[in-house]
């Protein structure tokens, strides 16, 4: 009992830290433009790999890889749209692990999920 209340803490300290890593002051947010969530290859939000219309995203359903609405290697992420929040997934069917990008949010993505991000839907 002890064991699963711990891990079921853990694991809500997770959802709630993100998957985003801290950032400090200091760094510039690269240029995306208002409504649009970019994907970016390196962790200093340099290498744009695919730049997509966060309208274009229905609610919900879960986009792969293969999809062209999250390109395969990305490290960085920044949201732009006006109040539009995603989920992004470890696997290809948007579960298990995820972790949530908030809108008008932008950073690297941490270990779990830089460069093995399979599937994103519009929350």
């Amino acid at each position: 009992m002890k064991k699963t209340i711990a891990v079921t803490v853990a694991l809500l300290l997770a959802a709630a830290a993100g998957a985003f890593l801290g950032r400090g002051a200091a760094q510039a947010v690269p240029s995306c433009g208002s409504g649009f969530i970019c994907f970016y290859d390196a962790t200093d939000g340099s290498s744009l790999l695919a730049k997509v219309l966060a309208s274009s995203y229905t609610r919900s359903f879960c986009y792969t890889n293969s999809s062209g609405k999250i390109p395969a290697g990305t490290s960085y992420i920044v949201n732009n749209p006006d109040s539009s929040a995603f989920v992004v997934s470890t696997a290809s069917n948007c579960g298990p692990t995820t972790g949530p990008i908030f809108a008008n949010s932008f950073g690297p993505m941490n270990g779990t999920f830089s460069n093995h991000i399979k599937g994103i839907y519009r929350a």
